[in-house]
């Protein structure tokens, strides 16, 4: 990733280095059509997230189009997704995903989520080495800022790259 951006991989790796694994259990639920959704509608604000899905259940929906689509299962295999975060350092060559979980009516479905966050100190801003000549598409932040748009998102009804992002 850091050489398709012509950064230094250091610079990549200083920059992400927080994190975290979250186990996630969804039990079958006879009202799931209707009533019950296993994880709201979301961008991750990180760099990467990886999951791995470990049963053939399906679950994983992302956004794309305006149009929700189920990512099946595949055995031994990650799903990698681009946050927040990675959208603006890479000045929007990286897109972040919009991404839901599904409750399935009949079966229990896990998966494992790891995920890679910029550390305390760092500001998330696009990076100059990928702007070069061109212009930044998002402000510069300190991470404490972008935890707090993150955190207020639902509030403002906007997500938190419109909200990074600078004026056309």
């Amino acid at each position: 990733m850091a050489k398709n951006l012509g950064v230094n991989p250091d610079k990549l790796t200083q920059f992400y280095r927080s994190q975290s694994v979250r186990i996630n259990y969804y039990p079958p639920c006879p009202d799931a059509h209707d009533k019950v959704i296993g994880v709201t509608p979301h961008a991750d604000a990180g760099g990467l997230t990886l999951l791995l899905q470990t049963s053939s259940v399906a679950g994983l929906q992302i956004m794309r189009n305006g149009v929700w689509l189920r990512v099946n299962p595949l055995p031994d295999a990650f799903v990698v997704n681009i946050g927040d975060s990675l959208e603006v350092l890479t000045n929007g060559k990286y897109k972040s995903i919009m991404y839901r979980a599904i409750i399935n009516a009949d079966k229990e479905r896990m998966s494992i989520a790891g995920f890679l966050s910029p550390s305390f100190r760092e500001t998330i801003g696009p990076l100059a080495e990928v702007v070069g000549d061109g212009k930044p598409l998002y402000k510069t932040v300190s991470l404490h800022e972008f935890a707090k748009l993150f955190y207020s998102r639902k509030l403002s009804r906007k997500s938190l790259i419109d909200q990074l992002k600078l004026d056309a």
